[in-house]
């Protein structure tokens, strides 16, 4: 009983020697049977290599204008605005202009009821020249020692009195006539003629708008490019193309709380196409450059460390270190590693290895 079972035992082990080592040999032959066909066949798409000839699409670099910009938003300002008020006050005599008309420099917008001050003004006039008279005569009897210098000096000191009073009602007399400061369009009427107005009361705003200023936020890490006279584009409401305008003057000191710099441009406004207030979109002009080297941000192969892309010389790609500036939309500013003329390739760079053949996609 005990030999049988002995036996039985080696029985199966050898059995199981016996499948390992066939499958095992089984294995081996067909392996080398494998290799040995996809050698015969060559190059192909298989595991024995890659595909010796790749379909890229290329495009040639050519020299092309570039704007290094920024797009921000902006508020349109006149270029001197205020609000007209009157500085005494009075009842309303004439108003002298019209809703949204232009007026020049010095143009009287408002007249008050200056009679009472006109009398006042004549009385003091009359007193003044009595006084004159006066101090006239106390100088001549002085000179003689007919008279003391106290009465002298008493005549004198109402004379100064007299000429300052008169000098004061001339004053208030001319500011019973609201004139224009500057040149510009003034906007609606907010007084009639019998009306009462004091210093508070505001009776139209005048606005200088031949040119506009723009005032825009620009984030500070743009600081080192930001200066004064660089140009900037405005698209604003009424206008069918943006409008040229120039950076005038640089706040000189960085908003905390937002992080910007405002910086102020004027733009011409002849036409009066546009107005205070409008909301305005403005691209930034930091530089130009009639020959950049751009290529379509398709053709980079990002890395680590460097970015590459491949070029086609003699109908093989070549595989380039660039060093790139500027990103828009689509393309990249190559600073360097591209020149003008090379073919780029575009499309198809997945699957390429430098000094491979390549076949060009016909569009």
């Amino acid at each position: 009983m005990e030999q049988s079972e002995r036996v039985r035992r080696v029985l199966v082990i050898l059995i199981a020697v016996l499948v390992l080592a066939g499958a095992g040999w089984y294995f081996f032959f067909a392996r080398e049977g494998g290799e040995g066909s996809s050698a015969s066949a060559g190059p192909g798409p298989g595991r024995g290599g890659a595909p010796s000839e790749v379909v890229v699409r290329t495009e040639i670099v050519e020299p092309q204008r570039f704007e290094r910009s920024l797009r921000l938003n902006g508020t349109l300002l006149a270029r001197e605005g205020i609000e007209v008020r009157p500085e005494i006050s009075g009842v309303v005599r004439e108003v002298g202009f019209r809703e949204g008309g232009f007026v020049e420099e010095g143009t009287p917008l408002l007249r008050l009821d200056d009679r009472e001050l006109q009398a006042e003004l004549r009385s003091v006039q009359a007193e003044l020249a009595l006084a004159e008279r006066n101090e006239e005569r106390l100088d001549d009897l002085r000179a003689r020692g007919a008279t003391s210098q106290r009465d002298y000096d008493e005549a004198l000191s109402r004379l100064n009195v007299l000429r300052a009073r008169v000098e004061l009602l001339e004053t208030r007399i001319s500011k019973s006539a609201v004139r224009a400061p500057f040149s510009g369009v003034v906007g609606l009427r907010r007084v009639s003629p019998g009306d009462f107005v004091t210093p508070q009361e505001v009776i139209t705003v005048l606005n200088a708008i031949d040119e506009l200023k723009v005032d825009f936020s620009v984030p500070e890490r743009h600081q080192g490019d930001l200066r004064e006279g660089l140009s900037i584009r405005v698209s604003a409401g009424g206008l069918t193309e943006p409008r040229e305008g120039t950076i005038q003057a640089i706040e000189p000191q960085v908003d905390p709380a937002t992080r910007t710099l405002t910086a102020r441009a004027v733009v011409n406004n002849d036409d009066a196409r546009l107005l205070p207030g409008n909301f305005a979109v403005i691209e930034l002009v930091f530089a130009v450059n009639d020959d950049a080297v751009l290529v379509p941000a398709t053709a980079l192969r990002p890395g680590l460390r460097e970015t590459r892309l491949f070029v086609v010389k003699d109908d093989k790609a070549e595989e380039r270190v660039v060093r790139i500036g500027a990103r828009m939309e689509r393309h990249v500013e190559i600073i360097e590693g591209v020149e003008m003329g090379d073919e780029v390739v575009v499309r198809g760079a997945e699957a390429l290895r430098s000094g491979q053949s390549v076949r060009r996609q016909e569009s």
